[in-house]
């Protein structure tokens, strides 16, 4: 009976460790992103060096069409020599964000200090703490 209860419990421990492994971010057009769901995703990042962010509402990934429905916490943004960094070495300016996205998590465009202009969706629910600190 212990070697069974044993057996089980090694079992449930291997089965939530494979859930809980944080999605690695995949590049589509320079864009980075996080799979959230069957079908929808999170931005986590920009490899562009540019002053503005127009976030698609959709983007396809291995022949999938997935909905952007969050931007992440601490949104990595290029510096000027186009290496990426965490918020707050970024040339953002401006940001456009889809009525798909719902939410934007913690500090989502931390101290991007150039940032002067941010469109948001009226679907917006939830905005996380510090998102424009």
């Amino acid at each position: 009976m212990r070697a069974l209860i044993l057996a089980w419990i090694c079992l449930l421990v291997a089965g939530i460790g494979n859930q809980v492994q944080a999605a690695k971010p995949v590049e589509v057009d320079g864009l980075f992103y996080e799979i959230t769901g069957t079908n929808t995703v999170r931005i986590v990042g920009s490899g562009r060096n540019e002053a503005a962010l127009v976030i698609p509402e959709q983007v396809t990934i291995k022949n999938a069409t997935y909905i952007v429905t969050a931007v992440g916490a601490a949104f990595a943004i290029p510096d000027k020599n186009g290496k990426i960094k965490q918020t707050g070495w970024g040339m953002l300016q401006k940001v456009v964000i889809p009525n798909t996205v719902t939410r934007l998590e913690p500090y989502a465009f931390a101290a991007q200090a150039q940032l002067s202009e941010v469109q948001l969706p009226e679907s917006l629910r939830v905005i996380g703490q510090e998102a424009f600190a």
